[in-house]
This record gives structure tokens, sequence and C-alpha cells, in this order.
């Protein structure tokens, strides 16, 4: 965190980088390995998979969150822009020289995010046939009814150490805690640009010069004051939920 608050935008976006090769590479050997089990037949996958989850065919069929074609508009909107409304997502335009590297930013971006969302099928089933069937190392007290050890999220860490073993399973480990570091960069620099900009240069200090709005976005002090501020404050009130 010290490398992305003195470092700047250039820190943050090695730190994306970095995580992002790992998390594509992570993906992609979990995805080939639950393939390579059945042949690389994906029918083969989701036919194993109907047979050992306790839904059946029922699993196949759309969930609670998506009960009509509205439902399904909505989420797949949500999908795409609500991704790229993030802020630290936003803040990716302002890194390129014109237009036109922009267009190739965003091109680039959906490609390989494409290509993540088509592997969280694979991984998703692969979890369902790999964890499934063994559930004394997987599932609380060995038994599905009381779910995954650790909780539904960590399905994919599970699948990790189900294919690749031990050192694939802290491989997996080390790109979740990249992924979170990223994240934190990403919101950091963006919460600093906004402190600076939307408080500083247009409330508390109008008609300031761009050389203090970039001296006050580079304060940590000031940043982890208004962060820690926005993620206390409101479970105070119990009011919104903690960040």
């Amino acid at each position: 965190m010290m490398y992305v608050l003195f470092g700047g935008m250039t820190a943050t976006t090695w730190v994306q980088i970095i995580k992002a090769c790992m998390l594509l590479a992570g993906a992609t050997f979990m995805a080939v390995s639950v393939l390579l089990q059945f042949g690389f037949s994906p029918e083969a996958l989701f036919t194993k998979a109907v047979e050992v989850h306790t839904k059946h065919d029922a699993l196949m069929s759309p969930g609670a969150l998506i009960k009509d074609p509205v439902s399904a508009i909505s989420v797949g909107m949500a999908l795409m822009f609500g991704t790229a409304g993030l802020p630290h997502i936003l803040m990716r335009f302002f890194t390129v020289p014109n237009a036109k590297e922009a267009r190739k930013s965003v091109a680039w971006a959906t490609t390989w995010i494409g290509y993540f969302y088509i592997l969280t099928f694979i991984i998703g089933f692969g979890a369902i046939t790999n964890l499934i069937q063994n559930p004394t190392e997987f599932y609380v007290g060995g038994e599905l009814a009381k779910g995954l050890k650790g909780g539904g999220n960590m399905a994919a860490v599970h699948l990790a150490k189900a294919v690749g073993g031990d050192l694939f399973l802290g491989f997996i480990s080390a790109v979740a805690f990249a992924t979170i570091l990223a994240v934190v960069a990403g919101l950091t620099l963006s919460g600093a640009s906004a402190v600076s900009h939307d408080l500083y240069a247009s409330v508390f200090n109008k008609g300031c010069t761009s050389e203090q709005e970039l001296r006050v976005s580079r304060s940590p002090p000031f940043v982890w004051v208004f962060w820690l501020s926005c993620s206390v404050l409101p479970s105070r009130r119990k009011t919104l939920p903690t960040w």
C-alpha cells in the first residue's frame, strides 16, 4: 500500500497488471485441468455435474436471481455497466493519451473480461464435480448439507487444491490477495482524486492551483481519514453495510 500511496498511477497500474496476469493464468490452468478430466468435452462436464449435484436437472435451469426476461436483462446490464462504472475502472481512461487509445484499451479489457467470464462457467461446474464427490475434505463435517469449509465463496480455492494440490492452492491464495490489493489500490487512488478535486478544490479551497490539488491527493493521512470515516460511520449508524 505504501508503494501505491507514493507511486501514484504508475504504481497502481503495475499492481493491476501483475494481478490480472496472475488471475488469468490461474483461472486458465484451473479450467484446463477441469476439462482435461472430461476429455475437453463441456457436455461431459455438464452431464457429470447434473449427476452428482443434489438438484440434478434443475441445476441447469435459471436460478432464483433470474425469474423472467426483464430480470435477465437487468442482471446483464448490471454486469456490463456496473463493472465499467466502478471508480477504479473509470480512472483508467485518464491514463491514455487520446480517444483512439482509450477505445483500444476498452477493446482489450472487454476481451479479457469476457474470456474470464467464460472460464467461470467451467470453474463453477468443475467445483461441483470435484468437491461434491469428496465431501470429507471440502465440506464441514463431511456433510454436504453443512456447506463448504469457509463458505460458498471458497469453491474456487478448494477446486485449486483438488486439481493442483497444495502448490496450486498457495498460488490461487496469492492471486486472491493480489486481487484485493489491486482493488484497494485503485480505490485508494480514485478516492484521493475525489477528495482533492471534489472536496478540496471545489469546497474547502476554491480557486486553488493544480499543484495544491495534486499535493492533497498525495497526502496519505488525509486519504486514510476519509476512507476510514466512510467505512466506520455508516456501520455505526446501521444504515449502510460496512465497506
